[in-house]
């Protein structure tokens, strides 16, 4: 906890809107600076770190801070007014606050330094440019009545001082208990400072008593500065670190402070169930007590290289946590002089995902290779980016340039139009074609191929490109062939005999009208002339069967009840 709450306070020292620094207690040394300082004083990190306090004094106000120093030995030091001096030469106030602390297992002290060069001339103009000061200054006889009050805050208050001299702060403030509480420490001779709400302002009030020859109370003087902004500040300061102690809060990650030899120093964590082993097991051990030789080996190895170049080190390791592994990322950045920040993540979840995804690709490739079929992918430009093996072994060559390009020479001549025509209003609707054509084999036989692209899409959903397959249907082709030239054959060869039939059967029925054939002979030849017909429109049915699947049927359309079709 202790570990944590410094590193709160460091947190609090680097993002202080104000000039913060860390000097050693027995040479003088600035041994930390935050950004504020730096931007403030116009001297660089190196130059600060390189420099002691005094060299931030005029000459001839060292001998004063040396004393001033020797003198104090308290562990907090209120603020006091100093002459600071600006890389560019300019000559500030600032108004320093203290605390000793031990910095590195070594005595330092924190100071905040106040800018308060403005109001430091203020006060010494203070008769002339009161008034435009963000202060108010009062003055109360030893009964609490107002005798002076001046000061621009009061004009943005709404009051002017006319109005409340002669007043009782008393009678002012009835109803705020807490403002006459300083009044009551201020007249029993105590000075002090108070931070009063008054409106929308925050004041930071100087009480001050006045004492007669005879050291009794005479009044009290008061002088009421405007800190609503840098009270803000602080609120907004207080706000950010809780913000920022919620976020660290909210991180799954587990953070560690190692130092340059591989100690581990603190740790920060949401949970403590997610570490490994108990913090006892691992705070004041090497790295090389608590991980596997591998794993402190890589770990030691970062930490070097993390000082030696100053960058972010990175890498992926493996723990077995029961029966199954674990995976992590860590990253290493320096924190400081000796000792580094590592972030360790857990990547198991994304790494099992990408082990899933690796699988299916694995088990995709070799369906895509080992299919008895041609795939290839091409991007919306129709560039191949991709083949399979039986496009290399039917083709005997790999793909060059567009799809076009690489099928021209194999498209049998008759079908490159059609299919140039089918891919290329394909890719322009972003839909799947289909197209019968014939490729030549690298022996340089044509095959029949039904050619089917489908479109596939990236993240965003717009179209990326064509996965596209060719299945050899050669065989299918012969065997419809030959089953049309069958159909057509035995339709011809059917249809000669049958006509000569159905021609001597009316003959017959004409000569046997004339006769006096009996009815039987009549109904025997009426039967043959029915089937006959029969069979003359069942060998028409082939006929039109085998002309569909040629595509060379014509169809006769003409207007149909279907009251009568279907009654």
């Amino acid at each position: 906890q202790l570990r944590a709450s410094e590193e709160s306070y460091r947190l609090l020292f680097e993002r202080n809107p104000y000039p913060m620094w860390v000097y050693a207690v027995e040479t003088l040394r600035f041994l930390a600076v935050n950004d504020a300082a730096i931007a403030h004083y116009g001297y660089s990190r190196d130059e600060f770190l390189r420099m002691t306090i005094a060299d931030l004094r005029p000459a001839e106000d060292v001998p004063a801070l040396l004393r001033w120093l020797a003198e104090q030995r308290q562990a907090y030091r209120q603020a006091s007014i100093w002459r600071h001096r600006k890389k560019d030469g300019t000559v500030i106030d600032v108004e320093v606050s203290s605390h000793s602390f031990e910095f590195e297992s070594r005595p330092a002290r924190l100071v905040l330094a106040l800018d308060v060069t403005e109001r430091k001339r203020t006060e010494e103009r203070l008769t002339t440019l009161v008034n435009k000061a963000p202060v108010i200054l009062f003055a109360l006889d030893a009964g609490g009545v107002f005798t002076l009050v001046q000061g621009r805050m009061l004009q943005q208050m709404g009051v002017t001082g006319e109005e409340v001299v002669g007043q009782s702060i008393f009678e002012v403030y009835r109803e705020r208990p807490d403002i006459t509480a300083h009044v009551r420490r201020a007249l029993n001779g105590q000075e002090h400072t108070s931070i009063d709400h008054t409106l929308n302002f925050v004041f930071e009030t100087r009480w001050t008593p006045l004492f007669d020859p005879d050291g009794q109370v005479a009044g009290v003087i008061g002088v009421a500065t405007d800190v609503t902004e840098r009270k803000a500040a602080e609120e907004a300061l207080r706000r950010s670190e809780a913000t920022n102690r919620g976020l660290l809060d909210a991180l799954p990650d587990l953070m560690f402070r190692l130092s340059r030899d591989g100690r581990f120093l603190d740790y920060r964590v949401s949970d403590r169930h997610k570490l490994l082993v108990p913090p006892e097991a691992f705070i004041g051990r090497n790295v090389t007590d608590v991980f596997p030789p591998w794993l402190a080996h890589q770990a030691q190895e970062a930490i070097t290289h993390a000082f030696a170049t100053g960058e972010m080190q990175l890498f992926e390791y493996e723990l077995e946590e029961g029966n199954s592994p674990g995976f992590y990322e860590a990253r290493l950045v320096v924190s400081g002089d000796d000792e580094v920040l590592a972030i360790i993540r857990d990547i198991s979840d994304r790494k099992r995902a990408e082990r899933v995804l690796r699988d299916a690709r694995d088990v995709y490739l070799t369906l895509v290779e080992e299919a008895p079929m041609l795939v290839w992918r091409t991007d919306m430009s129709g560039h191949c980016t991709f083949v399979n093996k039986q496009w290399i072994a039917f083709t005997g060559r790999a793909p060059e340039g567009s799809l076009l390009d690489s099928l021209g020479d194999p498209l049998h001549p008759e079908d490159r139009e059609s299919f140039q025509q089918a891919f290329l209003q394909a890719i322009v609707e972003r839909r799947t074609f289909e197209v019968e054509a014939r490729l030549r084999r690298q022996d340089g036989a044509y095959r029949w191929m039904v050619i089917r692209g489908s479109p596939f899409f990236d993240d965003r959903g717009a179209a990326a490109g064509y996965i596209s397959t060719a299945i050899d249907i050669t065989d299918r082709k012969q065997q419809e062939r030959a089953k049309d030239d069958f159909l057509a054959l035995a339709s011809h060869e059917l249809k000669t005999p049958l006509a000569a039939l159905v021609g001597y059967i009316h003959l017959l029925q004409r000569w046997t009208a004339r006769d006096t054939a009996d009815d039987r002979s009549r109904q025997a030849l009426q039967a043959m002339a029915a089937e006959g017909e029969r069979l003359d429109r069942l060998i028409n049915d082939l006929l039109d069967v085998s002309r569909i699947q040629t595509g060379r049927l014509r169809l006769d359309r003409q207007p149909t009840d279907l009251r009568y079709l279907l009654g």
